[in-house]
């Protein structure tokens, strides 16, 4: 048997009848998990970084008010 080629009634016989490349569909996927893996890892690590800058700058603050309190309470003579 065959496989109609178009509309117009012309047949292909077995070794004439083409199915899409398989291998075009592999790479096709395999570039959008590509494309997507790549979108996925930039925001975790764009989340891992305003995290670590958060984090340290809360931590700088916190140690700079230690250290103003601690001046402060010694420039007035006594002890905290």
């Amino acid at each position: 048997m065959g496989a109609r080629n178009s509309p117009s009634g012309s047949w292909l016989s077995n070794s004439e009848f083409r199915i899409p490349n398989s291998e075009f569909i592999v790479t096709g996927w395999l570039i959008f998990a590509f494309i997507v893996f790549v979108i996925a890892l930039d925001d975790v690590l764009r989340e891992m970084w305003l995290s670590f800058t958060a984090t340290r700058d809360f931590v700088l603050e916190r140690l700079r008010w230690i250290v103003l309190e601690k001046l402060q309470s010694l420039w007035r003579g006594g002890h905290r």
